[in-house]
């Protein structure tokens, strides 16, 4: 299925920016580069991939010197295909609408043609070598299902998509030989820091292979939210895209790859703007992949950096996507005017039973409806739901309407997540539409269950103070990577060294609230009820035990745990072992439930039984539907004790009660809640438990 998670791999490249706040503008502090150490360290694991990285810098060398014959058999202006995807509306505090993507690609375009309004103020030095790429970056109006789409895709919030590996980034790309994979969030790497700005990768075969190849960007720094200039971050980030390195990339005794930029070690940006000579050279202080841009200063590419772009646009992962046939495809230069929807993924209601409780909404542009109230499929539209669903539109204006999806899908267990879609016959509208189908990807959940996961102990100690904590489901809030980590913190606010656990400011289980990590014994509910703490800054993090804290002295037990997955929240326990003298702690297990908000027991492993074998024990529940009571009648577990919970559809406990050496039939009473959907579960010993659907009328 579609939420199955991908092998975590490493940083190809990686360029970010660490931001200060100033009064009221955010402005910059470059420290945080890891560009070098990271691309060491993909190469290290990866020399194949350094090997075409290589090959095509070779390439690259002969095209430029080459360049005005290969000028000859190249198109004079190029169109890339664009999609962004978008997690959150509201980023940092700041709006990321469709028109901030809009505003933000057209500054791009601008700065890439030389259209910027500082461009003819480039510095005397260096205006005689500034130079322009005729390239646009255009929306796609195609999605890969061929429905129509504005290019601009929206997702509940999630983070983590500057990790290389992270699984929202495979899931939600679209196809990297026919689409730029742009994606927009709030936090780049899943781990509670707000302010990394962008982060791109350099043209490679097997990130495009793998739906990896992409840009990404921190909300807050789009164009409308920050300083224009700032803004420009964005360009820069394209610029790795197309296999431009950092100007000062290495320092004195680096290289960028392009004989027209002085090197330069000012990696600090501390010039401030000013004309400062660097490894005895004046520095191109205002060149869009320098560090100085931030503080007012981007306006330029130089010719040789044009150069190196148009030849990274024949590199196999870049060349598919500005062909005819590409722009065709993806729609790029369609007339205006068709039928889009906002959202993009719908996701299968958390009772698991194949239906779908959203409402969908349909937008019209250059025309009107030809009618109002519901439409009739064959006559007004034609859809092609799976099996065991219909869909019904429901028009409410002009020019918007809504889609409810009604029924169960067939089969919904075993099949994957599907793509639909919805066809306007002529009749609907007043006049045609350019592009008339519109589509949703209808997310499947897995059969829920238990995920126990007896991993290698992980400790720290004084000697060896920080161990990563990683889960291919757990998504560090989005990233896939590290969800958290054990910390030895010598730099405790108490002064004295603390046992920490870090979840990038997801919540645990703790004492009232504090940061104190409850010590929870085994067979104790984690739930929406349990008494969450959200995680803090460093060095605020979640306490295991400090010279305030020590119950965990010499204990082995459970500590709860929850993380958010597709805008979901999941709960699970983690087993601690911490030494007598309360100066080492240890991991020993760890396991999660992987139903949205659903219980999990510490020391709980497995469901036991699923829905489907409920008659396993041959329990009955009656009658179903009921009203204000009900019978349990106990099969082949009379005699044991017994726990009887009802939940409802969000996974709240109504009902818990326990039954001592049960006879055959157990009557439930007082069951004075509302009509819907519920479950009852029936646990007796540990590991043997049963859940059956039930129907309050």
């Amino acid at each position: 299925m579609k939420f199955s998670p991908i092998p975590q791999l490493l940083f190809l490249f990686v360029f970010s920016f660490s931001i200060a706040w100033a009064q009221n503008d955010k402005t910059r502090d470059m420290s945080n580069c890891r560009a070098s150490e990271v691309i060491e360290q993909y190469f290290d694991q990866n020399p194949d991939r350094l090997i075409q990285y290589q090959n095509f810098n070779e390439h690259t060398r002969k095209f430029v010197k080459n360049m005005e014959n290969e000028k000859k058999t190249m198109p004079s202006e190029y169109v890339i295909p664009i999609v962004f995807h978008v997690y959150g509306t509201v980023q940092n505090g700041d709006p990321v609408d469709y028109n901030t993507i809009v505003n933000s690609l057209n500054q791009v375009n601008e700065e890439f043609k030389g259209l910027n309004d500082d461009f003819n103020t480039v510095d005397a030095n260096f205006n005689g070598i500034k130079s322009t790429l005729d390239i646009e970056f255009k929306l796609a109006k195609l999605d890969p299902n061929g429905n129509c789409t504005t290019g601009v895709i929206f997702y509940p919030e999630e983070s983590g998509m500057g990790n290389y590996g992270s699984p929202a980034v495979a899931r939600d790309s679209w196809d990297n030989y026919k689409y730029m994979n742009v994606y927009i969030t709030a936090d780049l790497y899943g781990n509670g820091v707000p302010n990394n700005s962008g982060v791109a990768w350099y043209p490679d075969t097997g990130m495009s292979d793998d739906g990896l190849a992409r840009v990404v960007m921190n909300g807050q720094y789009l164009t409308g939210n920050t300083n224009q200039e700032f803004a420009s971050t964005l360009t820069h980030e394209f610029g790795h895209w197309l296999n431009l390195i950092h100007t000062h990339e290495g320092g004195c005794g680096g290289t960028d790859e392009v004989a027209d930029t002085p090197q330069d070690s000012q990696s600090s940006g501390s010039n401030n703007c000013s004309e400062t000579s660097d490894c005895g050279y004046l520095i191109n202080y205002e060149n869009y992949m320098g560090y100085n841009g931030a503080l007012g200063c981007y306006k330029m590419f130089t010719v040789g950096q044009t150069n190196r772009m148009l030849a990274a646009l024949t590199h196999p992962a870049r060349q598919p996507l500005w062909q005819s046939s590409n722009i065709l495809a993806t729609g790029v230069n369609n007339a205006d005017g068709g039928v889009v929807s906002a959202t993009t993924d719908v996701f299968e209601g958390i009772v698991n039973d194949g239906s779908f409780t959203e409402t969908l909404d349909i937008t019209i542009s250059n025309t009107v409806f030809a009618t109002t109230g519901n439409l009739v499929e064959g006559v007004h539209f034609n859809s092609d739901m799976p099996s065991g669903l219909t869909a019904q539109i429901n028009v409410l204006n002009a020019t918007e309407a809504e889609l409810t999806i009604n029924g169960n899908a067939v089969n919904h267990e075993e099949v994957d997540n599907e793509n639909i879609s919805i066809e306007f016959l002529e009749a609907a509208t007043v006049d045609s539409m350019a592009c008339t189908r519109v589509g949703w990807d209808l997310m499947f959940f897995d059969p829920y269950r238990i995920v126990y996961v007896d991993n290698d102990d992980l400790s720290v100690n004084s000697g060896d103070v920080w161990k990563p904590f990683t889960d291919s489901f757990i998504p560090s809030l989005g990233g896939g990577t590290n969800y958290g980590g054990l910390f030895y913190n010598t730099g405790h606010p108490s002064g004295q060294a603390a046992l920490q656990f870090e979840t990038y400011t997801a919540a645990m289980v703790c004492e009232g609230s504090t940061l104190n990590i409850s010590m929870l014994p085994e067979n104790t509910l984690i739930s929406t009820n349990s008494n969450w703490v959200n995680g803090q800054a460093y060095p605020n993090l979640h306490d295991v035990r400090s010279n305030a804290y020590m119950v965990w002295d010499g204990e082995t037990n459970f500590a709860g745990f929850k993380f958010a997955k597709n805008g979901l929240q999941y709960h699970g326990w983690f087993r601690f072992q911490v030494s007598n003298a309360g100066d080492s702690y240890t991991l020993l297990d760890y396991a999660y439930s992987t139903e949205p908000s659903g219980d999990i027991f510490t020391g709980q492993t497995t469901l036991s039984t699923s829905i489907d074998s409920f008659e396993d024990f041959e329990i009955s529940v009656h009658p179903n539907p009921f009203n204000e009571s009900l019978y349990v009648s106990t099969g082949n577990l009379k005699g044991e004790n017994l726990e009887i919970e009802i939940r409802n559809a969000l996974g709240q406990s109504i009902v818990r009660k326990k039954h001592d050496n049960v006879s055959s039939k157990i009557l439930v009473s007082d069951l004075m809640f509302s009509s819907g959907l519920y479950f009852i579960s029936i646990e007796a010993d540990r590991g043997k438990s049963i859940t059956k659907k039930i129907i309050k009328e």
